[in-house]
């Protein structure tokens, strides 16, 4: 299998995203014991993309939609330096973006400098 297991950093932060959610998220959580990821951008930031598993791959696959609920990466001042999504195909986490406001790509931020917000789809 490809990839590797989650952070405990990772792990935390996944579990309370989804936990904002709780109506859209049950199955979600269920793919977090075993999640295998990779890094999913070049830039050096802190996104990762899902590797899938026991899931065929097709050709036609429909493009990944945003859950609902979206973070907002603070500094140590509490000022919103970036942000994080969370896409998800066909009931599978796809990718967790993790992006900046200025050109300094942003690791994944601990869970004390995340504000999450529900995003109006």
């Amino acid at each position: 299998m490809r990839g590797r297991p989650l952070t405990p950093t990772e792990h935390e932060l996944l579990s309370d995203l989804l936990a904002q959610a709780n109506d859209e998220a049950g199955t979600l959580r269920e793919q977090l014991a075993d999640a295998r990821v990779v890094s999913s951008c070049t830039c050096g930031c802190g996104s990762i993309g899902f590797v899938p598993t026991g899931c065929s791959v097709h050709r036609d696959r429909p493009e990944a939609t945003l859950f609902p609920i979206e973070g907002d990466v603070l500094d140590d001042q509490g000022q919103v330096v970036g942000g994080l999504i969370l896409f998800v195909r066909e009931g599978r986490m796809h990718d967790l973006e993790v992006y900046s406001f200025d050109d300094e790509p942003l690791p994944l931020p601990d869970l004390a400098h995340v504000r999450w917000k529900k995003v109006n789809q």
